[in-house]
């Protein structure tokens, strides 16, 4: 849905805040997601009796691929069951990530970064060693 109507949604969502506590901040954005379950899958299962497949789905080309989406109908409707929720999860999706990037940027001190600065971590030897082996291991995986 956001492909087909993002383009709507006001993406302005105000100033980023700090996080105390990144892990608890986290699993509250995983339960309010969650509490909207009900909501979305009875919309859903309510669309899927009056939606027959052939109305329910398109075919659309992407790349050099062509791939089965759902229609825009189908797709409209539901945008509009959901009653903005799609739009207010992205405003709380920008809002979060936002607010723990900033809570980073401010418990690593706030340094100050100019523009094509490259920043290399300072990393202890054996993470460095581990971080080679995990790499390794996901380009032997082809």
């Amino acid at each position: 849905m956001p492909e087909l109507f993002g383009d709507d949604y006001d993406k302005f969502v105000g100033h980023a805040e700090y996080v105390d506590d990144v892990q608890s901040f986290c699993w509250n954005t995983i339960k309010k997601s969650f509490a909207a379950l009900d909501s979305v899958l009875t919309f859903e299962r309510n669309l899927n009796l009056r939606f027959d497949t052939d109305k329910k789905y398109a075919f659309e080309v992407r790349g050099n691929q062509m791939i089965r989406v759902y229609s825009k109908e189908y797709s409209e409707e539901y945008h509009s069951n959901l009653a903005g929720q799609v739009e207010r999860r992205m405003q709380a999706a920008i809002l979060s990530v936002g607010s723990i990037w900033y809570s980073a940027w401010v418990s690593g001190g706030m340094p100050v970064l100019q523009e094509n600065q490259i920043i290399i971590p300072v990393v202890e030897e054996e993470k460095v060693d581990t971080m080679k082996k995990i790499v390794n291991g996901i380009s032997n995986c082809d």
